[in-house]
């Protein structure tokens, strides 16, 4: 409180339930600034203590997709007019490196055939990230393009049931497991295609880095995932947890070399015109000056 007070904030920008509160109390009192919760994830419960002091402690609230707007106003006590949808932008990244001889680095890397195709996944080996999946799509894959090899980035808890998975299918050798990159450029400038199982995902920041890579990509009808990619335009989309569709797609996409192209042209334009960094920035810095614009009109 004393903080809020002595430098003049006007507006708190809070994430967790915990900073809610913690930042909720200062604003209120000083009585001068406002509270902004900005949410990644569905942090709302239906409890007394929520439904009592978030709508009494939080002004606006900021979220990346209308999809987890939807679900945070479920219950109620967030209401619809206090959630801007403001979605989430990347800056561009620093390599600058010709697609074939990205492709051709990639494969060096990790000592890949040099003319095989390589599909990415990025993200945490968890449930809702839906690897196993792809592992069930595989065998189809792999059927009409014996060559492939699945590159998945990331680590998380179920990363040895996976591989255990793998194995029971016989696909070792097509699945390439490179870990918790600090720098994945190479991996997205240097692969075909981006593949993306998840069955829950609010927003899903890594279709962006895809994107923004120029990758065509196959994903999951779920969460802000249609709001991110155009479908049919840069991404085909199936529904979640239907590994032969997702299969079948990923064929359908590797097999028409004219469509990958397409794709990834038009899935780089579309990060260059709604997802850049700065754009987000903008979008953030405009509603917060509304917020604070609010306050002092009250005050």
């Amino acid at each position: 409180r004393r903080y809020v007070a002595e430098r003049g904030i006007d507006v708190i920008v809070v994430n967790f339930n915990k900073d809610v509160r913690i930042g909720g109390l200062a604003a209120k009192w000083t009585g001068s600034a406002r509270v902004v919760w900005r949410v990644g994830v569905n942090l709302t419960k239906d409890s007394f203590v929520h439904r009592f002091l978030t709508p009494r402690l939080v002004d606006g609230v900021i979220t990346p997709s209308y999809s987890l707007k939807k679900e945070i106003t479920r219950l109620g006590y967030i209401t619809d007019d206090m959630v801007r949808v403001i979605h989430t932008g990347i800056e561009e990244y620093a390599l600058q490196i010709a697609p074939d001889l990205a492709r051709k680095q990639l494969r060096s890397k990790y000592e890949l055939p040099s003319d095989c195709p390589v599909a990415v996944t990025s993200g945490r080996f968890v449930d809702q990230k839906g690897h196993r999946h792809l592992v069930e799509a595989a065998p189809l894959i792999v059927k009409r393009f014996p060559q492939i090899r699945f590159l998945l980035l990331g680590e998380g808890p179920l990363e040895q049931r996976l591989k255990e998975q793998i194995d029971e299918a016989g696909l070792r050798e097509h699945f390439v497991f490179a870990g918790l990159l600090d720098d994945f450029e190479l991996e997205l400038a240097g692969a075909d295609i981006m593949l993306h199982p998840a069955v829950i995902e609010p927003f899903g920041i890594v279709l962006l880095e895809g994107m923004r890579a120029g990758m065509p990509v196959v994903a999951c009808r779920v969460g802000g995932i249609p709001e991110v990619v155009a479908e049919g335009q840069t991404a085909l989309l199936v529904e979640p947890g239907r590994s032969d569709d997702f299969a079948i797609a990923t064929i359908a996409l590797l097999g028409d070399r004219s469509q990958c192209t397409s794709f990834g042209e038009a899935a780089r334009e579309r990060w260059r015109k709604e997802f850049k960094y700065e754009t987000m920035l903008d979008r953030v810095e405009s509603y917060l000056t509304e917020i604070a614009g609010e306050r002092a009109v009250r005050g």
